[in-house]
């Protein structure tokens, strides 16, 4: 009979890890996520993102009220960055409601969203690919920048993540991420200021139509476009990325102010 033995097993404490079993455990090999396996394309399912569309518009104007601002500020052909404050998961479709069905929009998404096969499926026809939260991906980012230098229109949060504390009625701190795409994109960066959607989703809980339908006012208000050309004649640097970002922050609470200007006026 074969002995078999067990010197491949490593115990803690020598003789008392032998004595009472307390082996080493293995680290287990973390796997590639999802942004390392997910097939990125410049272009999706047209009659899907078309569908998702036309079903997104029904069912938004059906549950509550939308008040667009500042369409003519849009470059009319499909070269721009939209950048918009996030206060839920929302937001992307808030944005490009209205511009439906004339400007597809790329959008994008948390990870762990991918997560979910349903939600990944329809993201693959949908025009949306994932991002990981903090992380320094350099082929988002030139994924990103790709998108928008072949002619497309994409949506990109300058602050990272949704606001947890959107009563506080101000913007997180951007990213530096968001300013290198801003720069190295080199077309329009449209600043966009959201209310209303931290209502109809708040973070952490489920969707909700308020008291009853179309009680809830959802405000999207599309600003002009961003100065940067001075900034891209620049030596690329951190310092220079950061001022990006801190420009396009600026006009969104620019448009913050002008919205409630504008909501003090029509009180009166």
């Amino acid at each position: 009979m074969t002995e078999v033995s067990d010197s491949s097993t490593k115990y803690r404490y020598g003789f008392l890890g032998r004595l009472f079993g307390w082996k080493v455990e293995k680290k287990k090999l973390k796997g590639a996520g999802i942004t390392e396996t997910y097939q990125y394309k410049y272009s999706t399912s047209r009659f899907a993102y078309y569908l998702v569309g036309a079903f997104s518009i029904i069912f938004a104007n059906l549950f509550w009220k939308f008040k667009v601002e500042g369409k003519e500020n849009l470059p009319k052909n499909m070269h721009c960055i939209l950048m918009p404050n996030h206060l839920s998961h929302l937001d992307s479709f808030a944005v490009g409601i209205p511009l439906y069905p004339k400007r597809p929009i790329h959008f994008i998404a948390d990870e762990k969203l991918f997560r979910n096969k349903i939600f990944r499926r329809f993201a693959s026809h949908a025009n949306v690919f994932p991002v990981r939260k903090g992380a320094k991906q350099v082929h988002i980012v030139k994924y990103a920048t790709n998108v928008v230098k072949y002619g497309g229109t994409m949506l990109w949060y300058p602050e990272g993540q949704r606001h947890k504390q959107p009563w506080l009625n101000k913007c997180n701190p951007g990213k530096i991420g968001s300013g290198w795409i801003a720069i190295e994109t080199n077309v329009p960066v449209i600043p966009v200021f959201l209310r209303g959607t931290e209502k109809a989703m708040p973070v952490g809980k489920p969707i909700t139509w308020g008291r009853r339908f179309r009680s809830i006012e959802i405000v999207v208000k599309y600003g002009k476009s961003v100065y940067l050309d001075d900034l891209r004649q620049l030596p690329k640097s951190r310092e220079v990325a950061q001022q990006a970002v801190d420009r396009i922050i600026a006009a969104i609470e620019e448009l913050r102010h002008e919205v409630d200007r504008n909501a003090k006026v029509d009180r009166k």
